[in-house]
C-alpha cells in the first residue's frame, strides 16, 4: 500500500528537524511509486509510475474522470450509470483503498470534472439540474456539495452581467476550479447564438466567495474568446486559456492564447501566442508549490515555464492528448499519450536537463473518460490545493455537441 507508506514516510519528514533525510526518502518513494489513477474498460485502476503496482480499485459502476482529493486518502469520479446514457452521469466519491463508495449527485454534466475545495471537505461540479439537454433549454449551473452532509446547492444562481462593450446577463455558470483562499472561481457566460450549445456563449471569469456571498467579476469583457481558467496552488494568479483563431474545421480551429491574471489586481498578462491546443483534454497543470505550469504544444512538445519567465521545451516521440499531471513532489510531470496502445511519458524536470521515460498505461480514451492523473500532494503539516479540473468548457475545436 504506496499511499499509506507515503503518509507514513511523509509524517517523518514533517518531524525531521531540518536534517532532510526523511525528505529525500520521501521524494524517492513518491517518485518510484506514488500511484496514477486511471479509468480502463469504465473501471477504476490505480498505477505506479513506472507501470507497475497495478490494481483494481472499483470496478461495481461504470467510472469516468476520476481526480483526487488533495491528501489523495479519497477520489472523486463521474459515472454514466443511468439508462441508456440518457440521464445525467452521477457524482461519487471513493476512498483510496477503493471502499466507502457514495454517491452525492446525479445532475453532474457529462463532460465536467469534479473539483475538490483545498480543504477536501466540498465539491463543486457542472450541474445539469437546470437543463433539458435535448431542446437546449435552462441553464447550467455550478453546484457545491458537502461531504459531511451531503447538502448540494447551486451557488451561481445571480452571478450578475458579463462586461465588454455589450454587457448581457449571465445565463449558464461552468469550469469550477477552487483559489487556495477557498474562492471559488466558475466560468460565466451569455446566451449565444445557439441556445443548444451553452459552452460557445461569450463567457467572464468569476470569483465567488462562499461565506459571505460576494461575486467580483475578473475578465469584465477583456478576455472574449475565453476558455478555461486554472486556478494556481498558491498565491492569486490564474492562467487563462483563450480562443486565437477558429476557422471551418481541423488545425485552423484548434488555437488559443495563454494568459496570466492578478486575481487581485486584475493584471493580464500574455504569456504564449497561438499554442496548438485542439484535444479536449488540453489543459496546462501548475506545479504544486505555484511557480511553475505546464502545457502541451502541438503533439510532441511539453513547455514548463517559470513564473519569472523561464522556460523548458521538452520533445517526446510520440503523440500527446495535451493532458498533464505533476508529480506528488513536483519535480515529475505524467504527459498523457493521445490515443489507446501509444506510450504516455513521465520527464524529470526537477534539476539539471530534462529527462524522458516512456510509460505504458491502458487507459479509456473516450473524450468524456478523463485522463490519467498523478494527483495531489499528499501533505503534512500543509495542505495544497492543486487537484481539481477545469470541468465543463468547450474545446477549441468544435465538436458540435455543446460541450
Amino acid at each position: 500500500d504506496w499511499l499509506a507508506a507515503e503518509r507514513a514516510v511523509a509524517a517523518l519528514a514533517a518531524d525531521d528537524l531540518g536534517q532532510g533525510e526523511a525528505a529525500a526518502r520521501l521524494a524517492a518513494l513518491r517518485r518510484a511509486h506514488a500511484p496514477i489513477v486511471l479509468a480502463h474498460d469504465q473501471a477504476l485502476w490505480l498505477v505506479g509510475p513506472d507501470g507497475a503496482d497495478d490494481r483494481l480499485l472499483l470496478d461495481d459502476v461504470p467510472a469516468a474522470r476520476p481526480v483526487w482529493s488533495p491528501d489523495r486518502s479519497r477520489l472523486a469520479f463521474v459515472s454514466a450509470d443511468g439508462a441508456g446514457g440518457q440521464t445525467a452521469p452521477a457524482l461519487y466519491v471513493v476512498d483510496a483503498d477503493g471502499s466507502g463508495r457514495r454517491r452525492l449527485s446525479t445532475t453532474i454534466h457529462a463532460s465536467a470534472l469534479p473539483a475538490w475545495s483545498p480543504d477536501g471537505e466540498r465539491i463543486a461540479y457542472t450541474s445539469v439540474a437546470a437543463w433539458d439537454e435535448w431542446p437546449g433549454s435552462g441553464r447550467l449551473a455550478v453546484h457545491v456539495v458537502e461531504l459531511g452532509s451531503g447538502v448540494d446547492r447551486d451557488v451561481t444562481a445571480a452571478l450578475g452581467w458579463l462586461g465588454g462593450e455589450t454587457p448581457a446577463p449571465v445565463r449558464h455558470a461552468m469550469s469550477p476550479w477552487w483559489a487556495a483562499d477557498g474562492r471559488l472561481g466558475v466560468i460565466g457566460r451569455g446566451a449565444g447564438a445557439d441556445p443548444s450549445r451553452p459552452a460557445s456563449g461569450p463567457g467572464d471569469l468569476f470569483a465567488l466567495d462562499l461565506v459571505t456571498g460576494a461575486v467580483e467579476n475578473l475578465t469584465v469583457g477583456r478576455v472574449p474568446e475565453l476558455i478555461r481558467a486554472f486556478w494556481a496552488p498558491w498565491g492569486d494568479r490564474v492562467l487563462l486559456s483563450a480562443r486565437a483563431w477558429r476557422g471551418e474545421s481541423g488545425p485552423l480551429a484548434a488555437r488559443a492564447d495563454l494568459l496570466a491574471l492578478d486575481s487581485r489586481s486584475g493584471e493580464l498578462t500574455p504569456l504564449a501566442e497561438g499554442i496548438d491546443a485542439g484535444a479536449p483534454s488540453w489543459a496546462p497543470a501548475w506545479a504544486p508549490d505555484g511557480e511553475r505550469v505546464a502545457y502541451v504544444e502541438g503533439f510532441a512538445t511539453v513547455v514548463v515555464r517559470g513564473t519569472a519567465g523561464e522556460e523548458e521545451r521538452v520533445a517526446v516521440e510520440g503523440a500527446l492528448s495535451g493532458a498533464l499531471s505533476w508529480a506528488p513532489g513536483g519535480d515529475s510531470l505524467l504527459a498523457v499519450a493521445a490515443n489507446a496502445g501509444q506510450p504516455s511519458f513521465v520527464i524529470d524536470v526537477g534539476s539539471g536537463p530534462a529527462t524522458v521515460a516512456a510509460i505504458a498505461l491502458e487507459h479509456d480514451v473516450d473524450w468524456r473518460a478523463g485522463a490519467p492523473q498523478w494527483g495531489a500532494v499528499m501533505p503534512a503539516d500543509e495542505i495544497l490545493a492543486d487537484a481539481g479540473g477545469t470541468g465543463l468548457d468547450e474545446a477549441p475545436t468544435d465538436r458540435g455537441d455543446g460541450a
